[in-house]
Parts: structure tokens; sequence; C-alpha cells
């Protein structure tokens, strides 16, 4: 993909976007995009009240491509559906993200790295589900 030279950043830009220039792929490509579409991160999360973020800080999730640093955005529910990435409050007011299950009568809160035991709790509270995860490189 070549990104057009002739794409000027335009004066009024909105300040929550980011300019989209073009798609790519690997090995394969792409047309760049001359007119300026730009690409705001509440707009692509639906941002409203119940939309937050949260930086992870360990590795417990790798094996679903979320990385310590990244940003996760969620939406707070106290209902999440089975199997969803959520943010649950541990007794200790910790907060950890992982897999919610149902496991009989306890709530299973596994991990995707295998070096982190899963949480097995009679009740946790759940602040949100994941909708998306923001890296910086």
């Amino acid at each position: 993909m070549r990104i057009s030279d002739s794409y000027r950043f335009p004066e009024d830009r909105n300040e929550n976007g980011l300019p989209m220039l073009g798609r790519t792929a690997t090995g394969v490509s792409f047309d760049s995009i001359e007119d300026g579409e730009s690409i705001s991160i509440e707009e692509m999360f639906s941002s409203d009240e119940q939309t937050f973020m949260l930086e992870v800080g360990d590795d417990s999730m790798t094996g679903d491509h979320i990385c310590k640093g990244d940003l996760v955005v969620l939406h707070r529910t106290e209902k999440p559906d089975e199997g969803r990435i959520v943010a649950a409050l541990l007794e200790n007011g910790e907060v950890v993200l992982r897999r919610f299950y149902h496991e009989n009568d306890r709530i299973l809160l596994q991990s995707s790295n295998n070096l982190y035991n899963p949480i097995r709790l009679g009740d946790v509270k759940i602040q949100g589900v994941v909708k998306g995860v923001i890296r910086k490189i």
C-alpha cells in the first residue's frame, strides 16, 4: 500500500479522531483513501457513560492477545454472557481481567495464560465486559 502523498490533514480535523489513510494486509496491496476519513475511538466503541478503559497490568490474558500495557475498552455491566472477557473486582480489592464462566454454584474466572491458575469464587462483582483492545507499539 502506498499512502497518498497528496493527502493533507484538514485544519478542522476532529481532535478525537485519527485519519484513516488506507487499508493494508500482508502480501496484498490496497488503495489509499483520499477523502480524509477519520476514525474516532469514541464512535468505534459506541462510547457512552457505560464505556470505560483500563490499562492491563500483567500477562494473564496473552492467549487472547491482550498484553501488559494494553488498554482495554469495557462496557459496564454486572451480568456478562458466558465466556466473555470481564474485569472482575475481587474481595481483596484487586481487579482482574479473565474469561467468565459459571461452574456449578460458583463463578470461574479463567486466564488465557497457563501460568495463571483459575479463580473460583462463590460470588464476584463484575465491573464490565471487554469490547476492544488498544495497543501502542
